[in-house]
């Protein structure tokens, strides 16, 4: 053996999307990324069911019709100043099958991706990925350059994990506050986030502890929708996040409903 990888890259077979590679795609991303990826009805959340959603947006390597490797992109209007905006891709979810890492796969991808996109006028080309694949895979190898997590126009997207962690820990410091245990002292309280550009998610709340949960069953005590801008304010300080907090109650970007049922449980309680 002289260490060299068995597969071959002109083995291949390479495809777009449909409906019947979707429980494959999931296995191979939730095999590739470190934590979890999720399960197939976040995968169609996150891609299939987006507005704008082509097949051809995920770009598929098969052996023998089995998939071994995915790029997902999206193609995007951004906005740069009045009279200027850029038809650009944001990709991501790459995932290979280890046994087939080595053979150059990731330049393959990038070029046999960029036919597409070029058909769609894509004149820019951005994705978000941790720093380790970034120095192995996306400087080397696609050229691609680190954009400042905050300039004057453009903020990082939180990650759904990072979001709901810092639900998680909004929740547990109210559940210090004398009004939510009364609350909670007869039962626990779900409370459905819909935060723009995110999969909803409950937040359920108990004396003990509090968790964010993306498999939504039955009617939700409270129901909060909020713009994503709004969250990432709370990154600016308390002042900052209660100036865009009013703002958007006034405006009415921010919508509670069931304060209603929250009140009358606190009466009963």
């Amino acid at each position: 053996m002289n260490g060299r990888p068995s597969k071959k890259l002109e083995d291949l077979q390479t495809r777009s999307y449909s409906a019947d590679l979707e429980h494959e795609i999931v296995e191979l991303l939730q095999a590739s990324f470190a934590g979890g990826w999720g399960n197939e009805a976040f995968w169609r959340w996150k891609h299939a069911t987006r507005p704008g959603f082509m097949p051809r947006d995920v770009l598929v390597y098969t052996e023998a019709g089995t998939p071994v490797a995915c790029f997902h992109a999206a193609v995007r209007t951004l906005h740069l100043a009045p009279g200027l905006d850029l038809t650009c891709s944001f990709g991501g979810d790459l995932a290979i099958r280890a046994d087939f890492r080595g053979i150059g796969l990731p330049k393959s991808i990038f070029l046999q991706s960029a036919r597409h996109l070029i058909e769609r006028s894509v004149v820019l080309r951005a994705g978000f990925s941790d720093s380790e694949t970034y120095n192995r895979v996306y400087k080397p190898k696609f050229g691609h350059r680190v954009l400042p997590t905050v300039t004057a126009e453009y903020r990082k997207i939180l990650s759904v994990r990072a979001l709901h962690t810092k639900l998680q820990e909004f929740a547990d410091r109210l559940r210090s506050r004398p009004l939510l245990q009364r609350l909670l002292k007869r039962e626990p309280m779900r409370v459905r986030i819909e935060v723009c550009g995110f999969q909803p998610c409950d937040l359920i709340l108990s004396l003990e502890s509090s968790r964010c949960a993306t498999e939504l069953s039955g009617r939700p005590d409270l129901r909060l929708r909020v713009p994503y801008k709004v969250m990432a304010s709370l990154r600016n300080g308390s002042l900052a996040a209660v100036w865009s907090v009013a703002g958007a109650l006034v405006s009415g970007q921010i919508r509670i409903t069931g304060l209603l049922r929250a009140f009358g449980r606190l009466a009963r309680g």
